[in-house]
């Protein structure tokens, strides 16, 4: 009875969970992944919304994330410690200083989750359920994560094969997209960008 229900699942939709299965296969057999992202932050208490392009670096654990805009900032995660480095805008302060905060001890949430995705994607969507499936597109979304990641949902694009975006809600109901517009599979990346690398000027936050 199950597997007849499985069957009639598959044949009311176009893809197959194996089709699903391939996509994620090439992420965790690839030993680097570069990304060009869009994220989107819509706060809901607010009604406001910001849009941020990026570049995501990834490679054995360990996630180097660049956002450009109005302001730049660094996201670095090693494996162990986090740091968010915010960049000066040097056209308004010459002299501004890169303002660095670093977490260690806890693993963010954002960085576990795309660890998690990148490296073990099947065993990673044993937590979700299917959602729905229209033009190629596969969504599942899972239980909350902890309080950090609610609603958390994934995009898979079947066709292109790519996981085409990640979508969660944080506890201050700040609802965050990040799109991945243009995926590559490498062989390698730099190793150092997975590192902070202090200057003498550089502001601690606490």
């Amino acid at each position: 009875m199950k597997t007849l229900l499985i069957s009639i699942i598959l044949l009311i939709f176009k893809f197959s969970f194996a089709d699903v299965n391939q996509v994620l296969q090439q992420y965790s057999k690839s030993k680097a992944i570069q990304a060009d992202i869009i994220k989107t932050d819509f706060k809901k208490t607010l009604g406001l919304t910001k849009i941020t392009n990026g570049n995501l670096k990834y490679t054995g654990g360990k996630i180097n994330i660049l956002f450009t805009g109005d302001k730049k900032t660094e996201i670095i995660y090693n494996g162990v410690k986090l740091w968010i480095i915010e960049y000066p805008d040097l056209d308004f302060d010459p002299k501004g200083k890169r303002k660095v905060t670093e977490v260690s001890g806890t693993k963010p949430i954002l960085g576990q989750q795309l660890v998690e995705l990148f490296q073990k994607p099947k065993q990673f969507l044993k937590k979700f359920k299917f959602l729905s499936e229209k033009n190629n597109i596969v969504i599942f979304e899972s239980k909350p994560i902890d309080k950090g990641a609610q609603n958390f949902k994934i995009e898979i694009d079947t066709k292109n094969k790519i996981i085409q975006s990640i979508q969660f809600t944080d506890d201050v109901q700040t609802e965050t997209r990040i799109e991945f517009v243009k995926t590559l599979f490498l062989k390698k990346v730099p190793q150092e960008i997975f590192e902070y690398k202090r200057k003498k000027d550089d502001e601690a936050v606490q």
